[in-house]
């Protein structure tokens, strides 16, 4: 009796929506990310503190791990959104940037250090 009430639990336990694993292209500030849950990405700077939650409205792509369902938006899916969590801010290392001048003896040299947000992946919410 016990064993045929624990396969029972389990398998409407793999029925449930939060078991399948779903992926999602999301657009962050101009740049397309493929991500599924738990993933930890670094995106330019977003305006966000640490441990703070974002929400990603922008799906542009939708899909299950055995590509069983795809769905992609026109431009994005209306009904879709991606939750991540601030972890850390850094900046990237220092990048030098040359202007020269070929026969002019002229050379300029700039600094440059990309300000990035590392992300962690919550949810890849679906409201169908």
């Amino acid at each position: 009796m016990l064993l045929k009430v624990l396969s029972t639990l389990t398998k409407l336990f793999m029925l449930l929506p939060f078991n399948i694993p779903m992926y999602a292209v999301v657009e962050i500030q101009w740049h397309q990310y493929l991500v599924q849950q738990w993933d930890q990405i670094v995106v330019d700077r977003v305006d966000a503190s640490e441990w703070d939650q974002v929400t990603f409205d922008s799906v542009l792509l939708w899909f299950t791990q055995d590509w069983e369902s795809v769905v992609h938006g026109n431009p994005s899916i209306a009904w879709a959104n991606v939750t991540a969590k601030v972890l850390a801010h850094q900046q990237w290392d220092k990048l030098r940037v040359i202007k020269f001048q070929g026969k002019k003896r002229y050379t300029k040299t700039k600094w440059f250090r990309a300000k990035q947000t590392i992300l962690s992946i919550e949810w890849v919410s679906v409201h169908v």
